[in-house]
């Protein structure tokens, strides 16, 4: 690939990337962040369970290095458990599972 693209982002921010782009988002507050988007028509009709996406075991490790490093300079840290860069059936929990 290319050279990665950073674009920094804050309340009531929107960034459309190019079509066939991999991106993902990250969060650098301390506050949730809402994640909204818009797609080709018939955007609302579900996704069925086809996703293009890159599983974190994947990913390229600069990016969790880039990630992790900006957190640092905020004085935080991720809450990412390490396994979910290494077990890509690594089930979630959400705290409201039984």
């Amino acid at each position: 690939g290319k050279e990665a693209v950073v674009c920094p982002w804050g309340e009531a921010a929107v960034f459309t990337p190019p079509g066939g782009w991999y991106h993902q988002h990250f969060n650098l507050g301390t506050e949730p962040a809402r994640y909204l988007k818009f797609g080709h028509l018939p955007q609302f009709a579900g996704s069925g369970d086809y996703r293009e996406q890159v599983e974190y075991p994947d990913e390229d490790p600069k990016v969790r290095e880039y990630f992790q490093s900006e957190l640092a300079k905020r004085g935080r840290e991720s809450l990412m458990p390490d396994i979910v860069y290494k077990d890509r059936d690594y089930e979630w929990s959400y705290g409201d599972d039984d």
